[in-house]
């Protein structure tokens, strides 16, 4: 990946954080009291991860380890589209909550290169999203 098209992954991250730490504070009123230093610790997770995958990119470019740290920040800020009172975007952010979990357990399957090496790590790696995809589903249909 090229410098300028680190620059933009960058600042597109930047963006993504600051609309998704709003969101909250935006749309707070209508779900009631917000405890701010809980929902303050959760977006800096989120930011960490964007911004030190950002860092690991930018030494690395061949590695993908820094990409997957990016994944994993970009799905954990994608989950607070469930602030939004708008159905759509609010499922968007539902159907991707927790997908930043599959995403870290594929990041350390595949430590230090960032690639599945052997068929077992990508039988591994398959089984985390697949049980992420059937949590998901199965929470989706039992929600009342």
């Amino acid at each position: 990946m090229s410098r300028r098209g680190l620059v933009l992954l960058g600042l597109a991250a930047l963006v993504l954080f600051a609309v998704s730490t709003s969101l909250v504070w935006v749309n707070a009123n209508e779900w009631g009291p917000v405890d701010v230093p809980l929902i303050l610790a959760k977006q800096a997770t989120g930011g960490s991860f964007l911004a030190v995958g950002l860092v690991a990119v930018w030494q690395r470019p061949r590695s993908r380890i820094g990409l997957l740290m990016m994944a994993v920040g970009f799905a954990w800020c994608v989950g607070s589209l469930t602030w939004v009172p708008n159905a759509v975007i609010f499922s968007i952010g539902w159907a991707t909550d927790g997908l930043w979990a599959a995403i870290l357990g594929h990041l350390y399957v595949s430590f230090p290169t960032g690639r599945l090496l052997t068929r077992r790590d990508r039988l591994v790696v398959a089984v985390i999203y697949g049980w992420a995809l059937a949590l998901r589903l199965t929470s989706t249909l039992t929600l009342h």
